[in-house]
């Protein structure tokens, strides 16, 4: 502004009458705009207006936006519920900066991460001032932070996930900066610069406010609940005691009484199914999976009871000696099954619900294939915890990450848990297993070497089976222990490292 006024007056003018003679003996003061005139009229005298009289490119800097709308949006629409903005500039009050108004219906229906990201208008300062919160080290490889944050608003926004993920991927290809989330200094960040939401209730009226809508899910979510179950009665979203698919085709989302938004599902409690509305779309496709699940198999009616019975037949004395016990070892079977087969998740109408049934021999083709999976693992397993009691005095912190794995492979939980890719990876996993036992009594030193540089890559603590670095972890195990048996993927230290930091 300084450079636009110092282009324009002439040297000799440095006083207020010195400045009212010079305009109006420039013809400027007669061309001077009128606030009460309409804006029209200001507008089109603007276009016209003298040398001092600032257009729109004369107060932006070179880039800048000026469709306050799109940078400052008074709503803003989230997975299809709209949501007010406010704002307030007040420097050092929590309120400073944007705030989100939500209603207590939308309260799990909006995905948390959308927050961070601010509105446009304020995501440039919100970049930089976390480039800014970085180590020292690290925060060199951003620098100039200003620069970056450019860089990044144009590159990235909300439908690119969680924001802090986002940027370290961005930065990575940018500059090469190995980042992390946990890097960033949140707490650092004033408080304009932090997202706010203040939570309306059926009536307007406010319930609370927080930075985080976990706290606020926290606190007012069981209300939530309420509220959607109580506008759902005496629609058709509301079934109880389904034994079979006789009812319309589920949609994702619907609209209840009072313009309340809603996620139908199927559920399963006590092994009765039932329809419900849900509060939120994640936790409807949660519920749904277990109840179509639960829906389909009391279709093919005896065929989910024969595996209990086969389970108990061919190994049930086995059992009797490990942490499985027949009944739930062959629930777990029938669930994962289920899942593989029949894709409950995905089946919302008739039509899907029907074609899933057809498919009933195919399930228990796979339920037999599992049972003989198992039976190969639980007949080796039994062989290596005899042999992991022997070596257990001699070789003891080696027999206490051999158990750990052979437990964790074998628990109740790992019969649903282990992925797809992974279940027919299991057998080797357990051969390799016994091959470093073979091994351990002629080099022990060996062994502990290996088993170091696996604690340094993972941490002490084992992962657990959900963790995808515990599978590159097998089969690292696998080319460490075993190489004649041929691990997958060309695991290492640097993947089991980059997977247990991305969590």
């Amino acid at each position: 502004l300084c450079a636009f006024y110092e282009a324009r007056l002439p040297e000799n003018v440095c006083t207020q009458a010195g400045l009212e003679k010079w305009l109006k003996r420039s013809g400027q003061a007669e061309t001077r705009p009128r606030d009460d005139r309409p804006m029209a009229q200001l507008k089109q005298q603007m276009a016209t207006a003298g040398p001092l009289h600032m257009r729109e490119p004369d107060v932006l800097r070179p880039g800048a936006d000026a469709d306050v709308e799109a940078l400052f949006p008074e709503k803003l629409a989230i997975d299809g519920h709209e949501l007010a903005l406010e704002y307030r500039h007040d420097p050092g009050a929590d309120a400073d900066g944007v705030t989100f108004v939500l209603d207590l219906t939308a309260l799990f229906a909006l995905p948390a991460h959308r927050f961070d990201w601010l509105v446009r208008g304020l995501r440039p300062a919100l970049l930089e001032a976390l480039l800014r919160s970085l180590p020292g080290k690290k925060r060199r490889a951003v620098t100039p932070a200003a620069h970056f944050a450019d860089a990044l608003t144009e590159r990235l926004g909300p439908e690119d996930g969680p924001m802090l993920e986002a940027v370290c991927a961005a930065l990575r290809e940018m500059s090469g900066a190995q980042l992390a989330p946990e890097d960033f200094d949140r707490e650092r960040l004033p408080p304009h610069l932090r997202p706010r939401m203040r939570l309306l209730d059926e009536r307007g009226e406010t319930r609370g406010e927080a930075e985080s809508i976990d706290i606020l899910r926290a606190k007012f979510g069981e209300r939530a609940r309420k509220v959607v179950t109580a506008a759902a009665k005496g629609t058709e979203w509301v079934r109880d005691h389904l034994r079979d698919w006789d009812f319309g085709a589920l949609p994702e989302r619907v609209s209840l009484p009072v313009n309340i938004p809603a996620y139908p599902a199927l559920t399963a409690e006590e092994g009765v199914v039932h329809l419900r509305p849900f509060e939120s779309r994640a936790a409807a496709e949660a519920a749904h999976a277990v109840g179509a699940r639960a829906l389909i198999l009391a279709a093919i009616g005896s065929r989910a009871r024969d595996i209990e019975k086969e389970v108990q037949r061919r190994f049930g004395l086995q059992l009797a000696t490990s942490a499985h016990t027949p009944k739930a070892l062959a629930a777990s079977l029938v669930e994962r099954c289920a899942d593989a087969v029949f894709q409950p998740q995905a089946v919302r109408d008739r039509a899907a619900f029907e074609a899933a049934v057809t498919r009933r021999a195919e399930f228990s083709q796979r339920a037999q294939q599992c049972l003989n999976d198992l039976e190969g693992w639980l007949t080796r397993a039994a062989a290596l915890r005899a042999r992991l009691k022997d070596l257990e005095k001699t070789f003891p912190e080696a027999v206490v990450d051999a158990r750990a794995q052979l437990d964790s492979l074998l628990a109740p939980e790992a019969i649903t848990l282990i992925p797809e890719a992974h279940w027919p990876r299991v057998g080797v996993y357990l051969q390799a297993l016994e091959k470093r036992l073979e091994r351990l009594t002629n080099k022990p030193a060996r062994d502990a070497q290996l088993l170091a540089e696996i604690v340094a890559a993972r941490g002490t603590a084992p992962l657990p089976l959900t963790h995808p670095g515990r599978w590159i972890e097998e089969e690292w195990r696998v080319a460490l222990f075993a190489q004649e048996l041929k691990a997958l993927g060309s695991p290492g230290r640097d993947k089991l490292a980059a997977a247990c930091t991305a969590g």
